[in-house]
């Protein structure tokens, strides 16, 4: 029967395994940078809040 046949590959297999190292790095990147910024949130506290007031403080 003809008609069905295997679909043909859209991209070789270098090309699909490329494409998912790729993403895994982009994850991983990802995943490292969130830890980095939880770590640098932790250690220097939220930032104080903008009063508006640019003026230097009386002396």
């Amino acid at each position: 029967d003809r008609t069905a046949m295997m679909p043909k590959r859209r991209r070789t297999r270098a090309q699909n395994r490329a494409a998912r190292v790729t993403t895994e790095r982009r994850l991983n990147r990802q995943g490292r940078q969130a830890k980095h910024r939880e770590r640098e949130a932790a250690h220097f506290g939220p930032a104080p809040p903008a009063d508006g007031d640019d003026d230097p403080p009386p002396f």
